[in-house]
């Protein structure tokens, strides 16, 4: 077994802190601004920010760097910068920065997601008493209703 050293630096991307780390040097460093989606009227994209085919954003604020995948519905969003948003993915009536969510999810009523991590084809939904702000690291299929 050979050894080799490593200059820079090294982050354990199996922890939740890390990779949000990960992500914020990745969209800091090769984030460029490109809007192949559609994007009305009523919202605003500022900064680098990566909207791909097939995304369509209503009614949303988003500020960069972001990156959002395809086919994806952001609808009555505000989406932060340090985001990364994966296909397929629904975001409505929710605000969210600093996060990492992979393909198949759905937010809905999220008053603030911050600092989380979702896995793939997570469900959270806001029923009316429940808190206002969220930190999770939750892994594939799971549906959280608060």
């Amino acid at each position: 077994m050979d050894t080799v050293r490593l200059e820079g630096w090294w982050l354990d991307a199996g922890k939740k802190d890390d990779l949000l780390e990960a992500n914020r040097a990745v969209l800091d460093e090769f984030t460029v601004r490109t809007v192949a989606g559609s994007v009305d009227a009523a919202s605003s994209v500022t900064g680098r920010v990566e909207i791909s085919p097939g995304t369509t954003v209503e009614q949303s604020a988003i500020r960069g760097p972001v990156v959002i995948g395809e086919r994806c519905r952001i609808r009555g969003a505000f989406i932060g910068p340090y985001t990364a948003i994966g296909d397929d993915t629904i975001v409505e009536n929710t605000s969210i920065q600093h996060s990492v969510v992979l393909d198949h999810c759905h937010l809905e009523g999220i008053d603030r997601l911050e600092d989380s991590i979702l896995g793939r084809a997570v469900t959270i939904r806001r029923s009316a008493n429940g808190p206002k702000a969220l930190r999770v690291f939750v892994s594939d299929d799971s549906q959280i209703t608060l």
